[in-house]
């Protein structure tokens, strides 16, 4: 999914996506490292290699080893990953899966009214 998007400035993700290939191809697409949030795996430790991919997670790793996960998540502001999927458990609740309505300009109108609920 990453690799389809013409550009990234920002990233946050969970532990499932704290892999090389993630981080790599994010700043490929225009992030630098020091805006990749993505949560250190339960066995991660901090990198041999010495890439420009890998700092910014090294320095979260270390900073859970030092810190403690919960420490970590406040500081490095993670909860607002909480914040973002409570969001879109909100949305699909409020709206569904999918649109009611068929024609373009009706989808758009459908889901701007019930961003306007949400806000």
């Amino acid at each position: 999914m990453i690799k389809q998007a013409n550009s990234i400035s920002k990233l946050t993700a969970d532990k499932t996506f704290n892999q090389i290939d993630v981080y790599q191809a994010a700043i490929d697409r225009g992030s630098t490292y020091q805006k990749l949030l993505i949560h250190p795996r339960t066995d991660a430790v901090i990198s041999a290699f010495n890439k420009a991919a890998l700092r910014q997670r090294d320095v979260h790793v270390k900073s859970v080893k030092e810190d403690g996960v919960l420490s970590w998540r406040r500081t490095s502001v993670y909860y607002r990953h909480s914040e973002v999927g409570n969001m879109f458990f909100r949305y699909k609740k409020l709206v569904g899966d999918e649109l009611r309505v068929r024609d373009k300009n009706s989808r758009k109108v459908e889901s701007i009214i019930a961003y306007n609920i949400l806000k």
